[in-house]
């Protein structure tokens, strides 16, 4: 979050542009609160205990004739593990609780008193957080039924009763992780999907179809896994864009890139509609140097797919094909 002393023009304190983070983090959206006074940036994944850098230009106060923020005013900030979660809604006016780290034993309702047991040593930890929901939404129905913010990219695990024999339709883009926990000794699967920084919305809990009068889900999130990007420490006397490896491939390969100096680049898939399926550099700050990018494609079905590098000035874009073979 960025904090002001005093109110600030939403406009440009949204826009993406006049932030920068350094060693490539990439800043997808900005949101600004009630106040008028702090800004959530949306960003990839940090290196906890890690130490960033953040410059701000261009953000504007509310004063009749508005006033620049000085130019590049730098805050720094030490990142944390946990994904904060902000702007919880829920469509029955529940007051669900974020909490901030989570083990075997902990609630998991807000109007129950069911514990968590038996948890994956993956999802335990002071770097977990966990949203408490309410059992009596058990019945609730429709793939629009919760939204909240999350402040990188984040796992977010649902377990899910296994007595519903039928699952909701939206949990379909979800994985099935074959792990059970147990909820006052009935079995939950969970079930993950990776969201990118910013909204996430799920579903209600049952089927419509779905006869049986079972627990409410549980939602877990984590950190995601690190965007994986090496440098080198050549510094290249040219921009370039290389062919991703292996090729054919059958869901990861690598992207290679290089810069000579410090330019905001983006590094985006697409399909062969010529539809983003993935923002893996959405104007990042990145210093000069060669690059390599792990991408993974386990969610996307077999086919023809490019990928571009561009840089902001425009002064470079390239792209370049790659066949995914499952």
């Amino acid at each position: 979050m960025v904090n002001y002393s005093e109110p600030v023009e939403q406009s440009s304190a949204t826009n993406i542009n006049n932030y920068a983070i350094n060693n490539v983090i990439n800043i997808s959206s900005a949101s600004l609160d009630s106040t008028f006074k702090t800004v959530t940036l949306f960003t990839s994944s940090h290196t906890p205990g890690a130490v960033y850098t953040v410059a701000v230009n261009n953000v504007l106060d509310q004063a009749s004739n508005s006033n620049p923020i000085a130019p590049n005013t730098e805050v720094e900030y030490m990142a944390s593990g946990q994904v904060n979660v902000s702007n919880l809604i829920v469509a029955s006016g529940e007051s669900y609780e974020v909490i901030y780290t989570l083990d075997n034993g902990d609630s998991v309702y807000i109007d129950r008193n069911f514990g968590y047991d038996d948890l994956p040593s993956n999802i335990i930890g002071n770097d977990i957080t966990y949203i408490k929901t309410a059992n009596d939404d058990k019945q609730s129905q429709g793939n629009q039924f919760i939204t909240f913010d999350i402040d990188q990219n984040a796992k977010v695990y649902i377990a899910h009763d296994n007595r519903y024999q039928t699952k909701p339709d939206w949990l379909a883009d979800f994985t099935n992780t074959a792990q059970m926990i147990i909820i006052s000794g009935s079995k939950h699967t969970l079930f993950v999907k990776t969201f990118t920084a910013g909204q996430v919305t799920l579903g209600g809990n049952i089927h419509p179809s779905e006869p049986e009068n079972n627990d409410m889900y549980s939602i877990i999130i984590c950190k995601a896994t690190s965007t994986g990007i090496s440098k080198s420490h050549n510094v290249p006397s040219t921009i370039e864009l290389f062919q991703n490896y292996p090729n054919p491939f059958n869901s990861d390969t690598n992207i290679k890139f290089s810069l000579t100096k410090s330019e905001y680049v983006s590094l985006k898939v697409f399909n062969i509609a010529g539809e983003i399926v993935s923002n893996i550099l959405n104007n990042a700050l990145i210093n000069g140097g060669d690059y390599e990018v792990p991408f993974d494609a386990s969610q996307l079905a077999s086919g023809v797919y490019f990928y571009r590098l561009a840089t902001r000035s425009g002064f470079y874009k390239e792209t370049k094909k790659m066949i995914l073979m499952k």
